[in-house]
């Protein structure tokens, strides 16, 4: 089985936040679009995550709406390298690159979700259940006179 992969990559032209859609297509088969979004200091591997499920046409329909309403507030596409971003249009990426290259790009929990998506782990169903929301990063304690110099 081999899937087709398309992303895009925006900033914000006021240069403070970012947003990317991931859009996964198995061939005769079913689609993911994953939506990530936030302050452009965490691009790499953080902000809020949604993910969009159903066939190529219905995930693609929505890449694109969104894409668009991106582009009229003000986002514009931006360059992003990474394991996902490379592969961009490409086709002929197997079941282990991907899940190699989401596990790389979101992490653990997000590459399990796209392979029991696609049926990678188990001979099991289409999965319904996001995974769970990453934990926000907790602030640095810098103490009651930091910064006051």
């Amino acid at each position: 089985m081999t899937y087709k992969i398309d992303t895009h990559y925006l900033e914000h032209s006021g240069g403070t936040k970012f947003y990317e859609t991931v859009l996964i297509q198995e061939d005769n088969g079913p689609g993911l679009l994953i939506k990530r979004w936030g302050a452009i200091a965490l691009k790499n591997g953080g902000g809020q995550t949604k993910y969009e499920r159903g066939t190529h046409s219905v995930v693609a329909g929505e890449a694109n709406k969104i894409l668009r309403e991106k582009k009229k507030k003000g986002y514009d596409h931006a360059t992003k390298s990474g394991a996902l971003h490379s592969w961009s249009g490409r086709s002929d990426v197997d079941a282990v690159m991907l899940g190699a290259m989401v596990k790389q790009h979101y992490g653990a929990d997000t590459a399990a979700y796209v392979k029991d998506y696609f049926g990678l782990n188990a001979a099991g169903a289409v999965v319904n259940e996001e995974p769970k929301p990453r934990e926000p990063e907790k602030p640095i304690e810098r103490g009651e006179t930091w910064g006051s110099w």
